[in-house]
């Protein structure tokens, strides 16, 4: 038997489509009241889909910039941090804290790799 939590936790599962409107590139899940989000994007969603989808799900604060925590893989790469600091970009970190895949507001490239992020967002 699950143990009951006492409130419902809705789940709402966003999709991504390419440009033709029907093949499904990605997809953001959120969960957990709304605080965790889970993203997976195909090889063939483009960096200004992921930038568009990870920028409205991480803060910016004009003047500074945020560093959220995640978990995730793009192709063979650890995930550890995702940074958005209001530029037209979003940086991706590895373990090693190097920049290794930065995502481009309007660059219509596909990312080549699949991807996939678990983080808690602010609410």
């Amino acid at each position: 038997m699950v143990p009951q939590l006492g409130f419902v936790d809705p789940v709402s599962i966003n999709y991504i489509y390419a440009s033709d409107g029907t093949t499904k590139v990605g997809e953001y899940i959120t969960y957990l009241l709304g605080r965790k989000v889970y993203m997976n994007f195909t090889a063939d969603a483009t960096q200004e889909q992921v930038y568009n989808v990870i920028s409205a799900l991480t803060s910016y604060v004009s003047g500074s910039y945020e560093n959220d925590s995640v978990e995730g893989r793009f192709g063979s790469v650890e995930i550890v941090r995702i940074k958005n600091n209001g530029d037209s970009n979003i940086d991706l970190y590895n373990n090693s804290n190097d920049v290794f895949k930065t995502f481009i507001s309007g660059n219509t490239t596909a990312i080549g790799f699949t991807m996939q992020i678990d983080m808690c967002i602010m609410i």
